[in-house]
């Protein structure tokens, strides 16, 4: 029987990983600053954790009653809106991954993905027979604004 349970699994695992058709490379900021000798600017140093196939998907879509926005907009006070969450698959053999982590989409079928940048929060869940490495992650916002990466 276990040895059914083990095939099963990881014939799972490899049609998980077949839906990871984007690329991320996923950074930890080491707290240390370097200097950029072209420009002179100062920018974070950080540590590789990561660099491989992935899956970016979104989920939810749970309804819930809106409140005054960051800027204080009550436009829409009480009113019912989807909230949709973001998650980020990596391959079930990925272990170094913190919360806190940086992960950007080098490349992705869709184009708008590319360049996008995910602050892992937490595992979705830990569990014996998991299929892949399902992380919940918070888009970075991209400088200047707008939906250009």
């Amino acid at each position: 029987m276990v040895s059914a349970v083990t095939a099963l699994l990881d014939r799972a695992r490899r049609k998980a990983e077949q839906l990871m058709t984007d690329r991320v490379r996923i950074e930890r900021l080491t707290g240390q600053m370097s200097v950029d000798p072209e420009t002179g600017l100062s920018e974070p140093e950080s540590t590789l954790v990561y660099e491989g196939p992935a899956k970016v998907q979104t989920y939810g879509g749970i309804a819930q009653q809106s409140s005054a926005s960051a800027t204080g907009d009550t436009s829409n006070l009480g009113g019912v809106v989807p909230v949709w969450s973001l998650r980020l698959d990596l391959p079930i053999s990925v272990v170094g991954a913190r919360s806190g982590d940086i992960a950007v989409v080098v490349t992705s079928r869709d184009a708008a993905l590319a360049g996008a940048r995910l602050r892992l929060i937490n595992l979705q869940s830990e569990k014996t027979y998991a299929t892949a490495r399902r992380w919940n992650v918070q888009e970075i916002p991209h400088d200047g604004g707008g939906d250009a990466p």
